[in-house]
Protein backbone atom coordinates (compact mmCIF):
# COMPACT_ATOMS: atom_id res chain seq x y z
CA UNK A 1 0.00 0.00 0.00
CA UNK A 2 1.00 3.78 -0.93
CA UNK A 3 0.08 6.11 1.03
CA UNK A 4 -0.43 9.23 -0.03
CA UNK A 5 1.01 12.85 2.40
CA UNK A 6 -1.43 14.94 1.18
CA UNK A 7 -4.39 12.87 2.35
CA UNK A 8 -3.56 10.13 4.64
CA UNK A 9 -6.75 8.44 4.27
CA UNK A 10 -6.37 7.72 0.39
CA UNK A 11 -4.18 4.69 -0.66
CA UNK A 12 -3.32 2.76 -3.53
CA UNK A 13 -2.63 -1.04 -3.67
CA UNK A 14 0.52 -1.52 -6.31
CA UNK A 15 0.75 -5.36 -5.50
CA UNK A 16 -0.46 -8.49 -4.11
CA UNK A 17 1.55 -11.04 -2.07
CA UNK A 18 1.12 -14.07 0.15
CA UNK A 19 3.38 -15.57 2.55
CA UNK A 20 5.20 -18.69 1.50
CA UNK A 21 8.18 -20.35 3.13
CA UNK A 22 8.87 -19.03 6.09
CA UNK A 23 12.19 -19.72 8.51
CA UNK A 24 14.25 -18.43 11.25
CA UNK A 25 18.07 -18.37 10.87
CA UNK A 26 20.72 -16.72 12.94
CA UNK A 27 17.35 -15.02 14.84
CA UNK A 28 15.84 -13.54 11.97
CA UNK A 29 12.46 -13.91 10.43
CA UNK A 30 13.21 -14.64 6.37
CA UNK A 31 9.74 -15.23 4.59
CA UNK A 32 8.73 -15.70 0.83
CA UNK A 33 6.10 -13.43 -0.57
CA UNK A 34 4.47 -15.02 -3.85
CA UNK A 35 2.64 -13.08 -6.22
CA UNK A 36 -0.22 -14.06 -8.51
CA UNK A 37 2.11 -16.04 -11.26
CA UNK A 38 3.42 -18.75 -8.64
CA UNK A 39 -0.42 -19.65 -8.49
CA UNK A 40 -0.28 -21.04 -11.96
CA UNK A 41 3.20 -23.16 -11.34
CA UNK A 42 1.02 -25.34 -8.63
CA UNK A 43 -0.40 -28.57 -10.23
CA UNK A 44 -3.85 -29.07 -9.72
CA UNK A 45 -5.82 -32.17 -10.33
CA UNK A 46 -3.91 -34.98 -11.55
CA UNK A 47 -1.25 -35.43 -14.01
CA UNK A 48 -1.48 -38.08 -16.80
CA UNK A 49 0.90 -41.34 -16.24
CA UNK A 50 1.06 -44.99 -16.99
CA UNK A 51 0.72 -45.59 -13.08
CA UNK A 52 -2.19 -45.67 -11.27
CA UNK A 53 -1.87 -42.18 -9.32
CA UNK A 54 -3.54 -43.70 -6.51
CA UNK A 55 -1.12 -43.94 -3.25
CA UNK A 56 -3.06 -45.54 -0.46
CA UNK A 57 -4.31 -49.11 -1.84
CA UNK A 58 -8.08 -49.59 -0.62
CA UNK A 59 -9.03 -45.61 -0.11
CA UNK A 60 -12.81 -44.46 -1.27
CA UNK A 61 -11.38 -44.07 -4.66
CA UNK A 62 -9.59 -47.40 -4.78
CA UNK A 63 -12.32 -49.36 -3.44
CA UNK A 64 -10.25 -52.66 -2.63
CA UNK A 65 -11.76 -54.43 0.04
CA UNK A 66 -8.55 -54.94 2.42
CA UNK A 67 -9.73 -57.63 4.41
CA UNK A 68 -9.35 -59.83 1.56
CA UNK A 69 -5.74 -59.14 1.15
CA UNK A 70 -4.31 -58.82 4.75
CA UNK A 71 -3.29 -61.72 7.42
CA UNK A 72 -2.22 -61.87 11.09
CA UNK A 73 1.31 -63.27 11.34
CA UNK A 74 3.78 -64.07 13.82
CA UNK A 75 7.66 -62.70 14.10
CA UNK A 76 9.53 -65.99 13.47
CA UNK A 77 13.41 -63.73 13.37
CA UNK A 78 14.40 -60.23 13.42
CA UNK A 79 17.08 -59.79 10.64
CA UNK A 80 19.19 -56.31 11.90
CA UNK A 81 16.83 -53.23 11.66
CA UNK A 82 15.34 -53.63 8.21
CA UNK A 83 14.60 -57.61 8.36
CA UNK A 84 11.65 -59.37 10.00
CA UNK A 85 10.91 -63.24 9.05
CA UNK A 86 7.46 -63.93 9.61
CA UNK A 87 6.04 -67.36 10.05
CA UNK A 88 4.02 -69.93 7.66
CA UNK A 89 3.25 -68.16 4.44
CA UNK A 90 2.31 -69.76 1.04
CA UNK A 91 2.16 -65.72 -0.71
CA UNK A 92 4.32 -65.66 -3.59
CA UNK A 93 7.49 -63.98 -3.40
CA UNK A 94 6.62 -59.90 -4.24
CA UNK A 95 3.17 -60.19 -2.22
CA UNK A 96 4.24 -57.99 0.42
CA UNK A 97 5.81 -55.66 -1.63
CA UNK A 98 5.11 -52.08 -1.51
CA UNK A 99 1.85 -53.44 1.08
CA UNK A 100 2.46 -52.86 5.31
CA UNK A 101 3.22 -54.30 8.15
CA UNK A 102 1.24 -53.42 11.51
CA UNK A 103 1.88 -54.70 14.68
CA UNK A 104 -1.10 -55.80 16.83
CA UNK A 105 1.59 -56.99 20.13
CA UNK A 106 4.93 -56.05 21.67
CA UNK A 107 6.12 -52.23 21.78
CA UNK A 108 5.57 -51.46 18.14
CA UNK A 109 2.40 -52.24 18.85
CA UNK A 110 -0.35 -49.78 16.05
CA UNK A 111 2.62 -48.52 14.02
CA UNK A 112 2.76 -49.19 10.78
CA UNK A 113 6.14 -49.71 7.81
CA UNK A 114 5.96 -50.23 4.10
CA UNK A 115 7.64 -52.88 2.61
CA UNK A 116 10.79 -52.78 0.32
CA UNK A 117 11.28 -56.36 -0.44
CA UNK A 118 9.18 -59.56 -0.06
CA UNK A 119 10.81 -63.05 -0.67
CA UNK A 120 9.39 -66.49 0.21
CA UNK A 121 11.93 -68.57 1.73
CA UNK A 122 11.53 -71.72 3.08
CA UNK A 123 7.58 -71.22 3.79
CA UNK A 124 8.49 -67.92 5.82
CA UNK A 125 7.65 -64.59 4.94
CA UNK A 126 11.09 -62.38 4.96
CA UNK A 127 10.17 -58.94 4.82
CA UNK A 128 12.91 -56.26 4.23
CA UNK A 129 11.31 -52.59 5.31
CA UNK A 130 12.09 -49.20 3.89
CA UNK A 131 12.73 -47.79 7.33
CA UNK A 132 12.89 -49.68 10.58
CA UNK A 133 10.75 -49.55 13.67
CA UNK A 134 11.12 -47.43 16.65
CA UNK A 135 11.31 -50.12 19.21
CA UNK A 136 12.88 -53.14 19.24
CA UNK A 137 11.07 -56.12 17.48
CA UNK A 138 11.15 -59.39 19.51
CA UNK A 139 10.17 -63.23 17.84
CA UNK A 140 6.70 -63.97 19.16
CA UNK A 141 4.97 -60.33 18.25
CA UNK A 142 2.05 -60.38 15.94
CA UNK A 143 1.72 -58.11 13.17
CA UNK A 144 -0.85 -57.40 9.98
CA UNK A 145 0.93 -58.52 6.84
CA UNK A 146 -1.09 -55.89 3.78
CA UNK A 147 -0.75 -56.75 0.19
CA UNK A 148 0.79 -54.49 -2.00
CA UNK A 149 0.73 -52.85 -5.40
CA UNK A 150 2.89 -51.92 -8.02
CA UNK A 151 0.25 -49.39 -8.90
CA UNK A 152 0.08 -51.08 -12.91
CA UNK A 153 -3.07 -52.32 -14.56
CA UNK A 154 -1.88 -55.75 -14.58
CA UNK A 155 -1.65 -56.00 -10.64
CA UNK A 156 -4.95 -54.55 -10.50
CA UNK A 157 -6.43 -56.54 -13.03
CA UNK A 158 -5.01 -59.85 -11.67
CA UNK A 159 -4.30 -59.52 -7.55
CA UNK A 160 -6.98 -57.54 -7.06
CA UNK A 161 -9.56 -58.06 -9.42
CA UNK A 162 -9.86 -53.85 -9.56
CA UNK A 163 -9.34 -52.97 -12.96
CA UNK A 164 -12.49 -51.16 -13.32
CA UNK A 165 -11.00 -48.46 -10.68
CA UNK A 166 -7.53 -48.10 -12.39
CA UNK A 167 -7.04 -44.71 -12.69
CA UNK A 168 -3.60 -44.78 -15.04
CA UNK A 169 -3.40 -44.39 -18.63
CA UNK A 170 -1.65 -47.27 -19.41
CA UNK A 171 -2.29 -46.58 -23.34
CA UNK A 172 -0.10 -43.12 -23.12
CA UNK A 173 2.44 -43.85 -25.51
CA UNK A 174 5.61 -42.82 -23.97
CA UNK A 175 8.56 -40.32 -25.48
CA UNK A 176 10.14 -42.79 -27.55
CA UNK A 177 6.84 -43.82 -29.18
CA UNK A 178 6.18 -39.88 -29.74
CA UNK A 179 9.74 -39.29 -30.94
CA UNK A 180 10.14 -41.63 -33.55
CA UNK A 181 10.45 -39.96 -36.55
CA UNK A 182 7.99 -42.15 -39.30
CA UNK A 183 5.56 -43.58 -36.77
CA UNK A 184 2.19 -41.94 -36.21
CA UNK A 185 0.40 -42.45 -32.84
CA UNK A 186 -3.14 -44.03 -33.22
Amino acid sequence: LVHSWASPTDTLTLARYKMGVTEVADNQYRFELRGLSQMLKQTIGETCQVLCPIKNLGDNRCKVTLASFQFTKTVYAVNGLFGITFDSDAAASGYYQYGTVEFTSGPNNTIKREVKVHTLTSGRAVLTLHRPFPNVTAVGNTAVLTAGCDRTLITCRNKFSNANNFRGFYQLPGLDTVLEPGLSVT
